[in-house]
Protein backbone atom coordinates (compact mmCIF):
# COMPACT_ATOMS: atom_id res chain seq x y z
CA UNK A 1 0.00 0.00 0.00
CA UNK A 2 2.81 2.41 0.91
CA UNK A 3 4.51 1.66 -2.37
CA UNK A 4 1.29 2.39 -4.25
CA UNK A 5 0.92 5.76 -2.53
CA UNK A 6 4.40 6.74 -3.71
CA UNK A 7 3.64 6.08 -7.39
CA UNK A 8 3.98 9.32 -9.43
CA UNK A 9 1.30 8.14 -11.86
CA UNK A 10 -1.20 7.86 -8.99
CA UNK A 11 -0.21 11.34 -7.80
CA UNK A 12 -0.76 12.68 -11.30
CA UNK A 13 -4.23 11.14 -11.61
CA UNK A 14 -5.21 12.52 -8.22
CA UNK A 15 -3.95 15.99 -9.10
CA UNK A 16 -5.74 15.89 -12.42
CA UNK A 17 -9.01 14.96 -10.73
CA UNK A 18 -8.55 17.74 -8.18
CA UNK A 19 -7.89 20.37 -10.85
CA UNK A 20 -10.91 19.17 -12.83
CA UNK A 21 -13.09 19.46 -9.71
CA UNK A 22 -11.86 22.98 -9.03
CA UNK A 23 -12.48 23.92 -12.65
CA UNK A 24 -16.01 22.59 -12.48
CA UNK A 25 -16.62 24.50 -9.23
CA UNK A 26 -15.33 27.74 -10.78
CA UNK A 27 -17.71 27.31 -13.70
CA UNK A 28 -20.63 27.34 -11.28
CA UNK A 29 -23.76 25.23 -11.11
CA UNK A 30 -25.45 24.80 -14.49
CA UNK A 31 -28.52 23.21 -15.94
CA UNK A 32 -27.89 20.05 -17.92
CA UNK A 33 -26.63 20.98 -21.35
CA UNK A 34 -25.86 24.58 -20.44
CA UNK A 35 -22.49 26.12 -21.22
CA UNK A 36 -21.49 28.73 -18.67
CA UNK A 37 -18.67 31.20 -19.30
CA UNK A 38 -17.54 32.13 -15.80
CA UNK A 39 -16.51 35.60 -14.65
CA UNK A 40 -12.98 34.26 -14.22
CA UNK A 41 -12.91 33.20 -17.88
CA UNK A 42 -14.20 36.59 -19.06
CA UNK A 43 -11.54 38.33 -16.97
CA UNK A 44 -8.90 36.06 -18.52
CA UNK A 45 -10.08 37.00 -22.01
CA UNK A 46 -9.95 40.68 -21.06
CA UNK A 47 -6.46 40.24 -19.64
CA UNK A 48 -5.29 38.62 -22.88
CA UNK A 49 -6.67 41.57 -24.83
CA UNK A 50 -4.86 44.08 -22.58
CA UNK A 51 -1.54 42.26 -22.99
CA UNK A 52 -1.94 42.11 -26.77
CA UNK A 53 -3.27 45.59 -27.51
CA UNK A 54 -2.13 47.52 -24.39
CA UNK A 55 -5.57 49.00 -23.79
CA UNK A 56 -8.89 48.16 -22.15
CA UNK A 57 -11.42 46.27 -24.28
CA UNK A 58 -14.86 47.85 -24.72
CA UNK A 59 -17.99 45.79 -24.19
CA UNK A 60 -18.45 45.00 -27.89
CA UNK A 61 -14.86 43.85 -28.25
CA UNK A 62 -15.10 41.72 -25.12
CA UNK A 63 -18.40 40.23 -26.32
CA UNK A 64 -16.67 39.25 -29.58
CA UNK A 65 -13.88 37.55 -27.61
CA UNK A 66 -16.44 35.70 -25.46
CA UNK A 67 -18.38 34.60 -28.56
CA UNK A 68 -15.17 33.31 -30.12
CA UNK A 69 -14.33 31.45 -26.90
CA UNK A 70 -17.78 29.83 -26.87
CA UNK A 71 -17.43 28.84 -30.53
CA UNK A 72 -14.05 27.25 -29.82
CA UNK A 73 -15.52 25.20 -26.97
CA UNK A 74 -18.51 24.06 -29.04
CA UNK A 75 -16.41 23.18 -32.07
CA UNK A 76 -14.06 21.20 -29.83
CA UNK A 77 -17.02 19.49 -28.15
CA UNK A 78 -18.48 18.53 -31.52
CA UNK A 79 -15.12 17.29 -32.76
CA UNK A 80 -14.61 15.10 -29.69
CA UNK A 81 -18.15 13.75 -30.03
CA UNK A 82 -17.31 12.67 -33.58
CA UNK A 83 -13.97 11.23 -32.39
CA UNK A 84 -12.13 13.62 -34.70
CA UNK A 85 -9.35 13.92 -32.11
CA UNK A 86 -8.31 10.30 -32.51
CA UNK A 87 -5.06 9.74 -34.41
CA UNK A 88 -4.67 13.50 -34.85
CA UNK A 89 -0.97 14.33 -34.21
CA UNK A 90 -1.71 18.02 -33.57
CA UNK A 91 -4.26 17.23 -30.86
CA UNK A 92 -1.98 14.54 -29.44
CA UNK A 93 0.96 16.97 -29.15
CA UNK A 94 -1.25 19.59 -27.52
CA UNK A 95 -2.61 17.10 -25.01
CA UNK A 96 0.88 15.83 -24.28
CA UNK A 97 2.03 19.38 -23.60
CA UNK A 98 -0.82 19.96 -21.15
CA UNK A 99 -0.32 16.65 -19.38
CA UNK A 100 3.43 17.27 -19.05
CA UNK A 101 2.78 20.72 -17.60
CA UNK A 102 0.35 19.17 -15.12
CA UNK A 103 2.86 16.47 -14.20
CA UNK A 104 5.53 19.15 -13.69
CA UNK A 105 3.52 20.40 -10.71
CA UNK A 106 4.40 17.18 -8.89
CA UNK A 107 8.15 17.81 -9.09
CA UNK A 108 9.70 18.93 -5.82
CA UNK A 109 11.73 22.18 -5.91
CA UNK A 110 15.41 21.65 -6.60
CA UNK A 111 17.38 21.59 -3.34
CA UNK A 112 20.79 23.15 -2.68
CA UNK A 113 22.25 19.65 -2.45
CA UNK A 114 20.87 18.78 -5.89
CA UNK A 115 22.25 22.02 -7.36
CA UNK A 116 25.67 21.30 -5.87
CA UNK A 117 25.66 17.72 -7.17
CA UNK A 118 24.59 18.87 -10.64
CA UNK A 119 27.39 21.45 -10.70
CA UNK A 120 30.00 18.82 -9.82
CA UNK A 121 28.70 16.40 -12.45
CA UNK A 122 28.61 19.07 -15.18
CA UNK A 123 31.50 21.31 -14.14
CA UNK A 124 33.07 21.23 -17.61
CA UNK A 125 30.01 22.98 -19.03
CA UNK A 126 30.70 25.97 -16.76
CA UNK A 127 34.45 26.04 -17.31
CA UNK A 128 35.49 28.68 -19.83
CA UNK A 129 38.32 28.11 -22.28
CA UNK A 130 41.93 28.99 -21.58
CA UNK A 131 43.63 32.32 -22.36
CA UNK A 132 46.58 32.64 -24.74
CA UNK A 133 49.18 35.21 -25.80
CA UNK A 134 51.29 34.85 -28.94
CA UNK A 135 53.47 36.56 -31.54
CA UNK A 136 52.71 35.97 -35.22
CA UNK A 137 54.34 36.76 -38.55
CA UNK A 138 52.54 36.22 -41.86
CA UNK A 139 53.86 35.66 -45.38
CA UNK A 140 52.01 34.98 -48.62
CA UNK A 141 52.12 31.66 -50.43
CA UNK A 142 54.32 33.20 -53.13
CA UNK A 143 57.35 33.43 -50.79
CA UNK A 144 59.93 30.77 -51.75
CA UNK A 145 60.64 27.94 -49.33
CA UNK A 146 64.26 29.00 -48.89
CA UNK A 147 63.21 32.47 -47.76
CA UNK A 148 60.75 30.96 -45.28
CA UNK A 149 63.60 28.96 -43.77
CA UNK A 150 65.64 32.15 -43.43
CA UNK A 151 62.72 33.87 -41.69
CA UNK A 152 62.42 31.06 -39.13
CA UNK A 153 66.17 31.14 -38.47
CA UNK A 154 66.11 34.93 -37.95
CA UNK A 155 63.13 34.78 -35.59
CA UNK A 156 64.70 32.00 -33.52
CA UNK A 157 67.88 34.10 -33.26
CA UNK A 158 65.90 37.00 -31.84
CA UNK A 159 65.86 39.20 -34.93
CA UNK A 160 62.77 41.35 -35.54
CA UNK A 161 61.20 40.25 -38.83
CA UNK A 162 58.25 42.19 -40.22
CA UNK A 163 55.13 40.49 -41.52
CA UNK A 164 53.80 41.05 -44.99
CA UNK A 165 50.55 43.08 -45.07
CA UNK A 166 47.57 41.01 -43.97
CA UNK A 167 44.45 41.02 -41.80
CA UNK A 168 46.35 39.27 -39.00
CA UNK A 169 47.85 41.01 -35.99
CA UNK A 170 51.51 40.58 -35.11
CA UNK A 171 50.54 39.86 -31.51
CA UNK A 172 47.53 38.58 -29.59
CA UNK A 173 47.42 39.14 -25.83
CA UNK A 174 45.21 37.21 -23.41
CA UNK A 175 43.03 35.93 -26.24
CA UNK A 176 40.38 33.28 -25.72
CA UNK A 177 40.08 30.13 -27.81
CA UNK A 178 37.01 31.64 -29.46
CA UNK A 179 38.89 34.83 -30.38
CA UNK A 180 41.75 32.86 -31.94
CA UNK A 181 39.28 30.72 -33.85
CA UNK A 182 37.65 33.84 -35.27
CA UNK A 183 41.03 35.27 -36.25
CA UNK A 184 42.63 32.15 -37.76
CA UNK A 185 39.80 29.66 -38.26
CA UNK A 186 38.91 26.80 -35.92
CA UNK A 187 41.23 24.15 -37.42
CA UNK A 188 44.27 26.44 -37.51
CA UNK A 189 43.55 27.76 -34.01
CA UNK A 190 43.64 24.19 -32.69
CA UNK A 191 47.15 23.81 -34.12
CA UNK A 192 48.23 27.01 -32.41
CA UNK A 193 46.91 25.88 -29.02
CA UNK A 194 48.96 22.68 -29.29
CA UNK A 195 52.28 24.51 -29.75
CA UNK A 196 54.93 24.49 -27.05
CA UNK A 197 55.65 27.74 -25.23
CA UNK A 198 58.41 30.22 -25.95
CA UNK A 199 59.70 29.02 -29.33
CA UNK A 200 59.10 30.37 -32.83
CA UNK A 201 57.59 27.63 -34.97
CA UNK A 202 56.65 27.43 -38.62
CA UNK A 203 56.04 27.89 -41.36
CA UNK A 204 52.47 26.77 -40.64
CA UNK A 205 50.15 26.73 -43.64
CA UNK A 206 46.71 28.30 -43.64
CA UNK A 207 44.38 28.90 -46.60
CA UNK A 208 45.79 32.46 -46.81
CA UNK A 209 49.49 31.81 -46.56
CA UNK A 210 52.34 30.96 -44.17
CA UNK A 211 52.52 31.74 -40.46
CA UNK A 212 55.34 31.79 -37.93
CA UNK A 213 54.01 31.67 -34.39
CA UNK A 214 55.51 31.87 -30.91
CA UNK A 215 53.13 31.00 -28.11
CA UNK A 216 54.20 33.17 -25.18
CA UNK A 217 51.55 32.41 -22.55
CA UNK A 218 48.99 29.72 -21.84
CA UNK A 219 46.58 30.07 -18.90
CA UNK A 220 44.57 26.92 -18.42
CA UNK A 221 40.84 27.21 -17.90
CA UNK A 222 39.49 27.03 -14.37
CA UNK A 223 35.86 26.59 -13.30
CA UNK A 224 34.07 29.42 -11.46
CA UNK A 225 32.84 28.92 -7.92
CA UNK A 226 29.27 27.70 -7.55
CA UNK A 227 28.34 30.83 -5.57
CA UNK A 228 29.12 33.13 -8.50
CA UNK A 229 26.81 31.30 -10.94
CA UNK A 230 24.36 29.67 -8.52
CA UNK A 231 21.18 30.98 -10.19
CA UNK A 232 22.27 29.71 -13.60
CA UNK A 233 23.20 26.27 -12.24
CA UNK A 234 19.92 26.12 -10.31
CA UNK A 235 17.96 26.75 -13.52
CA UNK A 236 19.97 24.12 -15.38
CA UNK A 237 19.56 21.60 -12.56
CA UNK A 238 15.81 22.25 -12.46
CA UNK A 239 15.51 21.81 -16.23
CA UNK A 240 17.45 18.54 -16.04
CA UNK A 241 15.27 17.32 -13.18
CA UNK A 242 12.13 18.20 -15.12
CA UNK A 243 13.39 16.42 -18.24
CA UNK A 244 14.18 13.29 -16.23
CA UNK A 245 10.77 13.35 -14.55
CA UNK A 246 9.04 13.69 -17.91
CA UNK A 247 11.05 10.81 -19.33
CA UNK A 248 10.16 8.60 -16.36
CA UNK A 249 6.49 9.56 -16.54
CA UNK A 250 6.43 8.82 -20.26
CA UNK A 251 7.87 5.36 -19.62
CA UNK A 252 5.30 4.75 -16.88
CA UNK A 253 2.48 5.57 -19.27
CA UNK A 254 3.93 3.26 -21.92
CA UNK A 255 4.42 0.44 -19.39
CA UNK A 256 0.83 0.82 -18.19
CA UNK A 257 -0.54 -0.17 -21.60
CA UNK A 258 -0.20 -3.19 -23.85
CA UNK A 259 1.31 -1.61 -26.96
CA UNK A 260 1.18 -3.38 -30.33
CA UNK A 261 3.16 -1.92 -33.24
CA UNK A 262 2.16 -3.17 -36.67
CA UNK A 263 5.27 -2.62 -38.76
CA UNK A 264 4.83 -2.38 -42.53
CA UNK A 265 6.41 -5.30 -44.34
CA UNK A 266 8.72 -2.94 -46.21
CA UNK A 267 10.20 -1.70 -42.91
CA UNK A 268 10.56 -4.99 -41.07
Amino acid sequence: MKRLLKEPLLHFLFLGALIFAVYQWRQGATDEGALVVSAATVEQLASQYRKTWLKEPDRATLQQAVDNHIANLLFAESGFAMAMHKDDPVVARRMRMKVEMLNDLLIDPTTEQEVSAYFKENIQAYTGGGRYSLEQRFFSKSVPEIELAEVLNALQNGDDVASQPSLFNDSYVDASEQQLARAFGSAFAEQILALSLGTWQGPMASPLGWHFIKLTQRVEASPPSLETIYNQVQRDATDAKRAMARKQFQQQLIDSRHVVIEWPETLQ
